[in-house]
């Protein structure tokens, strides 16, 4: 699915613009983070829907497609995670080592969410807790779980989502702190949830509601997310918006999975950015430390500029693809490359 790519190099440059050019492209964080989660529940459900046929037919043990699944998550995700935290915590970066068993944990998303504040330079790594929070327990759910109960559990998780939020509207706001509402893993169901629910719909023989109305259910969430932002309170705009959402972003991963003819299939299928997609999980870990970093080597040269100035942000930008590239290619994707050993 090449133009997934494509999807996540968009994804990864949002969140990027977000971070480097504050209020250059408003919710452009949100947009990345929440778009990748998506991607993830569709892919992540799919293989192992696919894996779970393979035992169906006796190829390999439910077992074995857990062990094989935990592994090649771990050789893609693992490594580079771990090096950054390695490297920080090698030239005491603060606050990495007051914060060390959070993120060795992958749990930072829990410690932020209860303080109500985001911590500097691993900030983004929220959205990383969530995945391998929602990998511990989803795979066991689509391996084990009686085929015709794998619908309405993915609608049950779905609604985790809207009502993990709720239920903070309904404490008037006293049971968690507001960024619990976006960076907990509850909140996160519902992107994750209808992206598997994608998933479970296209590996079904009849695809004909997909083909026939994801169009009509674009432009419905679409109009409904202009309706909630503009014209109805904050409560309503909290509990439903990621859900809307969800439903928009799945539409858009559901016609570039099937390949989005010309002419836009020439800019989705374009090498650079399919190859920014390709090193997309390299940019969104790196990309945060690059500022700084860009701010120090500037100095170097006597030159002294503000965080967010044209300098160094265009050093940081440089800095964040030509690292990210570099461990691509002589870190990330030789690892990586383990995973045919568990196919």
């Amino acid at each position: 699915m090449l133009q997934l790519d494509a999807l996540r190099a968009f994804a990864v440059g949002a969140v990027i613009v977000h971070h480097f050019v504050p209020g250059a492209l408003e919710g452009g964080g949100y947009i990345g983070v929440k778009l990748f989660f998506c991607i993830s529940g569709f892919l992540i459900t799919g293989i192992l829907l696919k894996a779970r046929n393979d035992a169906d037919e006796n190829k390999f043990t439910k077992k074995e497609l857990l062990w094989k699944f935990y592994v090649r998550r771990f050789l893609r995700i693992f490594p580079l995670y771990y090096l950054v935290i390695g490297v920080t915590f090698a030239i005491n970066l603060d606050p990495v080592r007051k914060i060390l068993v959070w993120l060795l944990s992958y749990t930072l998303n829990i410690h932020m969410a209860a303080q109500g504040w985001y911590e500097l330079y691993f900030s983004h790594f929220w959205s990383l807790a969530v995945e391998e929070q929602f990998y511990i327990f989803w795979p066991w759910i689509i391996l084990f779980l009686k085929r015709e109960w794998l619908f309405p559990a993915i609608i049950s998780i779905i609604f985790v989502g809207p009502l993990y939020r709720l239920s903070y509207v309904v404490s008037h706001y006293e049971n968690m702190t507001a960024l619990s509402t976006y960076i907990s893993t509850f909140s996160s169901l519902d992107h994750l949830g209808f992206g598997s629910l994608l998933a479970l719909l296209v590996s079904k023989k009849n695809k004909s509601v997909l083909s026939e109305y994801s169009y009509l259910f674009f432009l419905f969430s679409t109009v409904l997310y202009f309706g909630i932002t503009n014209y109805l309170n904050n409560d309503v705009n909290l509990v439903l918006t990621d859900s809307v959402t969800a439903i928009i972003f799945c539409c858009i991963i559901y016609w570039m999975s099937r390949r989005v003819d010309k002419p836009l299939a020439y800019i989705l299928e374009w090498k650079p950015l399919l190859y920014l997609g390709r090193i997309s999980y390299g940019l969104y870990v790196y990309h945060p430390f690059m500022p700084f970093l860009a701010i120090w080597l500037l100095l170097k040269f006597g030159i002294h500029a503000e965080l967010y100035s044209f300098p160094v942000v265009s050093l940081a930008l440089v800095l964040t693809l030509m690292i990210s590239s570099v461990s691509w290619h002589f870190f990330e994707k030789p690892i990586n490359d383990l995973k045919k050993y568990f196919v």
